[in-house]
């Protein structure tokens, strides 16, 4: 049950993400929610952490639907958008259905956890600390952020990070597996960090000051979730590679 509703909120995340992505771009709103809908139609019945099989098919689908649409409406597209179109799966579709792939293995409930915990506290840290600390910015793109703010969120994200793993493993954490999530915690910031650049590297291309918006009050899903897409992509290969921590 937990399952599907995590599923359910990652897939409806997904869907208002690429609308967001699709009116920001100025791309045609036809091409990517029905791909994000088969892909994660696809998913929703693969009971395997192995991304083979699944992905296969997925772009199978993929380039079906984007071969139809072209041809159905080949005069109002340019290769630019099927270009940034089909960049969204690898942006915004895929991190978030690994994360559902990674919730279906047993015991890995705190590493999906982990996804969300390194994505936002890492992002709302660093952004608060940066008005308090730090005057160098770390971009031009991130002009709210300072590198003393950035690395003082890194920490502060590691810290949590640990002492979310002590409590979850009721005391019994080693001191080494806390070093390795207070590793893993340290590059998902990174992660996290990267991401708000990319986005506003997006709207700078997009000659945007803030993304198209589909929710009431100027609520950004894209906003809000583009470090998880990041850090929940580092989190996959991290699990892929090292699967018994």
């Amino acid at each position: 049950m937990i399952s599907w509703i995590l599923f359910a909120a990652l897939y409806l995340a997904t869907l208002i993400s690429s609308i967001e992505y699709v009116k920001t771009l100025k791309l045609s709103w036809r091409m990517l929610p029905g791909m994000v809908t088969c892909a994660f139609a696809i998913a929703a019945f693969v009971d395997t952490p192995d991304i083979a099989p699944w992905l296969a098919t997925v772009v199978s689908v993929a380039l079906l639907w984007l071969g139809i649409i072209i041809i159905r409406f080949h005069d109002k597209y340019t290769i630019r958008d099927v270009a940034l179109t089909y960049f969204a799966f690898v942006y915004i579709a895929f991190p978030l259905i690994f994360v559902y792939l990674i919730s279906k293995n047993e015991g890995m409930n705190f590493h999906v956890l982990l996804i969300f915990v390194i994505a936002w506290v890492s992002d709302v840290s660093s952004l608060l600390l940066s008005k308090k600390i730090g005057r160098r910015k770390v971009s031009g793109l991130c002009s709210k952020t300072t590198c003393a703010g950035a690395a003082a969120g890194a920490i502060i994200t590691v810290v949590i990070v640990i002492s979310l793993a002590v409590l979850w493993s009721r005391n019994t954490l080693y001191w080494q597996e806390a070093l390795v999530f207070g590793g893993i915690a340290f590059v998902g910031a990174f992660f996290a960090f990267i991401g708000r650049i990319f986005l506003a590297y997006l709207l700078k291309q997009a000659e945007m000051s803030e993304v198209a918006t589909v929710l009431p009050h100027k609520i950004s899903i894209l906003r809000v979730f583009t470090p998880v897409f990041f850090v929940a992509a580092f989190i996959y290969v991290w699990h892929l590679n090292f699967p018994s921590i």
